[in-house]
């Protein structure tokens, strides 16, 4: 996803990265909202002094806790994996730029050997080990986890807690390094900040969607007449992953309005299509959900004290509504939702 104008988050992770790891970052917010844009461009100007172990889990497989853990590791037999490509670890001394990996290194020898039970102490020591030495020698180690509600499906609760809580001991404790996890998953945040007991030892950064200037002025880069900037934002609103599509389209010769209609119709489709198969197995369930949609009627936002929280819990894993942590409100996760959720809303009265 393309970058830009994300000045004032690039500007409060720069001023995390130039003092002393002291909490746990999460980087959260809608979905598309350009949050692996935004670390992606922060950690490709970072200066030779930084180190950066990069993981996306949704780039891996694993099916339990134990290939979780695995899966935070890049093999290495005397190569480390760039994020962008192989390199050899003597050619990255060559750039001014940060080093950037794919996982923490570690050859495949070892990992076999630590993955035995009797072993698997030593998969975080080696951790440890690796960022002391990289900040004995003066380097300032930064571990990125992208995708992290990947971990929800298949990872217990002990598992958890015993990974957040060595993320703190790095952090907070230690001051060994810098981490943030990243994810649009505002439930599954909760529920590791429960798990783990991450009160006063993390720290959240909200990547949302751009506020209507910022928009016009991403169209306008596109060569957007003020026409067809009204009507992108009046139906996409500031989500980047839609306005991105409608500049492509655009730019392919498709109708501006043939490109919205085509969201409109798969969103209200996808909405409608939850909302039959919940109504089938749980009714009830399916008049509060209808209940929080009228919240939107007349509003883009709602307290989420206002909505019934089993139905809040279901839009929010649905991809439907997105809960901000600071604000305590809900809102769809983009424009075309909300126009979608209205629109649900004038058929049901006929």
């Amino acid at each position: 996803m393309e970058f830009f104008n994300r000045e004032r988050e690039k500007e409060e992770i720069l001023h995390i990265l130039k003092t002393e790891p002291q909490l746990l970052n999460f980087i959260y917010g809608p979905m598309n909202s350009g949050k692996t844009a935004l670390i992606t461009n922060l950690i490709e100007e970072l200066s030779s002094n930084y180190v950066v172990f990069y993981t996306n889990l949704r780039a891996r497989d694993f099916s339990d806790g134990i290939g979780l853990l695995r899966d935070l590791f890049g093999k290495t037999d005397g190569m480390f994996k760039k994020l962008f490509g192989e390199s050899d670890v003597q050619k990255t001394n060559e750039t001014t730029k940060a080093k950037i990996y794919s996982g923490i290194p570690a050859s495949e020898k070892s990992l076999n050997e630590w993955f035995k039970e009797e072993n698997r102490v030593f998969l975080f020591t080696h951790i440890k080990d690796i960022m002391r030495d990289m900040e004995s020698s003066g380097k300032h180690p930064v571990w990125i986890i992208d995708e992290i509600q990947m971990m929800d499906k298949y990872v217990d609760k002990f598992t958890i807690y015993n990974l957040f809580q060595f993320f703190i001991r790095l952090t907070k404790e230690l001051h060994l390094c810098y981490i943030f996890v990243l994810s649009s998953d505002i439930l599954f945040i909760k529920k590791v900040h429960e798990i783990a007991r991450l009160d006063g030892r993390a720290n959240y950064i909200v990547v949302d969607d751009f506020d209507e200037e910022t928009a016009r002025k991403f169209l306008k880069k596109y060569k957007f007449s003020d026409e067809d900037a009204n009507y992108a934002i009046d139906n996409f609103g500031g989500k980047i992953g839609n306005l991105i599509q409608a500049t492509y389209k655009k730019k392919w010769g498709k109708e501006l309005s043939e490109v919205v209609d085509s969201y409109k119709n798969i969103t209200e489709s996808s909405i409608w299509r939850r909302l039959s198969e919940l109504k089938l197995t749980d009714g009830e369930l399916f008049k509060k959900v209808i209940e929080v949609f009228k919240e939107f009627e007349n509003s883009d936002v709602a307290a989420c004290s206002r909505v019934d929280y089993e139905a809040l819990n279901f839009l929010i894993k649905a991809g439907i509504l997105f809960s901000d942590l600071y604000s305590d409100t809900v809102k769809p996760q983009s424009k075309i939702d909300l126009l979608a959720i209205r629109e649900i809303l004038k058929e049901m009265k006929f």
